[in-house]
């Protein structure tokens, strides 16, 4: 790859829904309704990414569950990302 504008690697759970800011809910400013797990919660886990390379981008890597489902068995190997930003877990 190169020059991604944003992530190299994104795995992000909240495509319908605008999760509060990092900053909010550490101040308290936002409150987080964690809704109880059901068939309906979806679910990131057992993902495998090996062999990248990305020559540019303005992050490496982007991963962000739910408070309720977190994201889990990420397996990254083989990855060569040169990147503004390495990564952020939120």
């Amino acid at each position: 790859m190169r020059d991604i504008v944003h992530q190299a690697v994104f795995l992000d759970m909240y495509y319908f829904a605008k999760p509060p800011s990092i900053a909010d809910v550490y101040s308290g400013a936002a409150k987080v309704d964690v809704p109880a797990v059901t068939e309906a919660t979806p679910q990131f886990r057992d993902i495998h990414i090996s062999n990248i390379v990305c020559n540019g981008a303005e992050e490496g890597i982007f991963v962000r569950g739910l408070p309720e489902m977190n994201i889990r068995d990420i397996y990254l190997s083989d990855m060569v990302l040169k990147a503004d930003k390495g990564g952020f877990d939120r």
